[in-house]
């Protein structure tokens, strides 16, 4: 991103997240899978934020989906 705008001219970035996303899955199940666990452990506010507000049901597509919302908005 930092390339694109930078050196790239970039005048625009989209952070876009999405229903039924399954790496954010993955971060609310807690899960711990090689190369990606860094980037799951940087979606642990979100789960836990919205953990405060929804009880935390890993497998329940509307709390992945909460997530995923918040996460979006905290990357913006």
């Amino acid at each position: 991103l930092e390339q694109a705008c930078a050196l790239g001219g970039s005048k625009l970035v989209v952070v876009l997240g999405h229903s039924g996303c399954r790496t954010v899955g993955s971060a609310c199940a807690h899960l711990e899978v090689g190369n990606i666990t860094p980037l799951l452990s940087k979606i642990q506010p979100s789960v836990r934020a919205e953990r405060s507000k929804l009880e935390d049901r890993k497998e329940d597509p509307a709390f992945v989906d909460a997530v995923a919302s918040r996460n979006a908005w905290r990357q913006m």
